[in-house]
């Protein structure tokens, strides 16, 4: 391979792996290395690996994430006094809002065990479905059809 067919290579590569960081692009390579059966690597190969440890973090991240709304919940629920919860939520990331709306912890229930089974399992599932939903957000390619959609959207949306 000449010089520069090695340079071109080298940049396909660094294109597809400089969004990680160091610690995580070596466990990956490790990983990779130790389990990929057909020579040469690809970068998809390495991906491949970071993506199952993200999924396999992603639940105890959602965990973690319901305990935060839940002492919320705890220390500034009170309907009579919504503002005080309204300030508590909207410093949580966007996406820990959406799961917690999608749980309805934040409403107001008879029995409070029903927030800790169901809320919980509603929680998670749409904390971990976040990615779907932000990756399938611009599935319509550019274009004509996705420049008229953007206009009929704007004569729907309310005055600013």
């Amino acid at each position: 391979m000449d010089a520069k067919a090695q340079a071109v290579y080298a940049a396909i590569w660094t294109e597809g792996l400089d969004d990680l960081p160091y610690r995580v692009l070596e466990a990956a390579f490790r990983k990779t290395l130790r389990e990929c059966l057909y020579w040469p690597i690809k970068v998809a190969n390495i991906r491949e690996h970071v993506d199952r440890t993200k999924k396999a973090a992603l639940p105890e991240e959602a965990v973690l994430a319901w305990e935060k709304v839940l002492a919320i919940r705890r220390e500034h629920f009170n309907p009579d006094f919504p503002q005080y919860l309204t300030r508590a939520v909207a410093m949580l990331p966007e996406r820990v809002q959406r799961a917690a709306r999608a749980s309805g912890i934040f409403q107001e229930v008879s029995d409070p065990d029903q927030i800790h089974v169901w809320g919980k399992k509603r929680f998670i599932e749409s904390y971990v479905n976040w990615n779907e939903i932000e990756e399938n957000e611009f599935l319509l390619p550019d274009g004509e059809i996705k420049n008229l959609m953007i206009e009929f959207a704007k004569t729907k949306a309310l005055p600013e």
